[in-house]
């Protein structure tokens, strides 16, 4: 079956190209993906890897800065419990959207508050 599914795949990608990813409807989607990946980026999920670097150069002793980055993971497995949930109420889109505009919205608030 994976080599039947393998061969299936080769057929229908043949002759494209990722120049195919800028043409037609396949723009549209290449717009979405990345517009969402920027506001995950622009959000602050790119640097969740590197918060215990970020919580020491705040000010925080090694064990405060990792069981804080403990704690941000034990919140993110909640969230991520509580999201299974949610989808069912308001779809994928619709909660990544507006959890990501939360997010940045409190991440501009707080930059504003310092200045």
């Amino acid at each position: 079956m994976i080599k039947k599914t393998n061969d299936f795949e080769k057929t229908i990608n043949e002759g494209t190209s990722y120049l195919d990813c800028l043409k037609g409807v396949d723009l549209r989607r290449t717009e979405i993906v990345c517009l969402v990946w920027l506001i995950q980026a622009a959000a602050g999920g790119t640097f969740i890897g590197y918060s215990t670097y970020f919580f020491e150069s705040a000010g925080l002793d090694s064990s405060a800065a990792f069981g804080l980055t403990l704690g941000q993971y034990a919140l993110g497995a909640v969230g991520t419990i509580l999201s299974w949930t949610l989808m069912g109420y308001f779809g994928r889109r619709t909660l990544q959207l507006s959890g990501l505009v939360i997010v940045s919205t409190i991440c501009v608030l707080q930059a504003s508050s310092k200045h």
